[in-house]
């Protein structure tokens, strides 16, 4: 009848170092595109840039910047800055714990509520990372949490395992599982969501 569905996942992810390891560049990138005919089921849109400079061996200053649109939570447009600190807790061959805090301002627009808001929120985190290097096996978990400085009950969370498993030298097989919340969208309920994909990673 000439209806159809298609759906487009797109994920990219790039990693440089300087050759003191004094500056690290990281640049992430996600598309997810699900629609119909006549209807998005889903359009979510994320870029995200941060860099990492070595204050000292286990002290780390970083700042990013991230835009996204997700039209599951009616947001044209969310721009993120942010600056903040990270700790090394943990940093041995096999085990590896940072946590941080960082400031975000953040910019929000929503056709839908016509609404603009800005906001002042913390982002917190926790990440370890856990490798077997002789079978090739790597395992990662990050938690955020970023509420507002003003009001601890308007926050989001997002959760991010990640478990990779060495096929060769360059390739492997990733398998991701991530979940979200919104506790306060714009339409001020709160949304959630869970994502789960499988793919290869490159490593050149």
């Amino acid at each position: 009848n000439g209806d159809y569905i298609y759906r487009i996942i797109d994920n990219m992810a790039l990693h440089v170092k300087t050759r003191n390891y004094r500056h690290n560049f990281f640049f992430v990138g996600n598309y997810n595109l699900f629609k119909s005919k006549d209807r998005e089921f889903s359009n979510i849109l994320m870029f995200h840039f941060r860099h990492i400079y070595k204050l000292m061996d286990r002290l780390r200053v970083e700042s990013l910047y991230q835009i996204q649109e997700d039209q599951l939570l009616n947001i044209n447009e969310r721009s993120l800055a942010g600056l903040g600190l990270r700790l090394r807790l943990i940093n041995n061959e096999h085990l590896h714990l940072n946590v941080g805090s960082t400031y975000l301002y953040e910019r929000e627009k929503s056709d839908e509520f016509e609404r603009v808001d800005y906001f002042h929120r913390n982002s917190s985190y926790c990440a370890l990372s856990f490798e077997l290097p002789d079978r090739g096996v790597t395992i990662s978990n990050t938690l955020y949490f970023q509420p507002l400085f003003k009001d601890f009950s308007d926050y989001r969370l997002l959760e991010e395992f990640k478990l990779s498993v060495a096929i060769s030298k360059a390739i492997s097989l990733n398998s991701l599982f991530v979940y979200y919340i919104d506790q306060v969208t714009p339409s001020g309920e709160s949304q959630s969501r869970i994502n789960s994909m499988m793919g290869f990673g490159i490593q050149f």
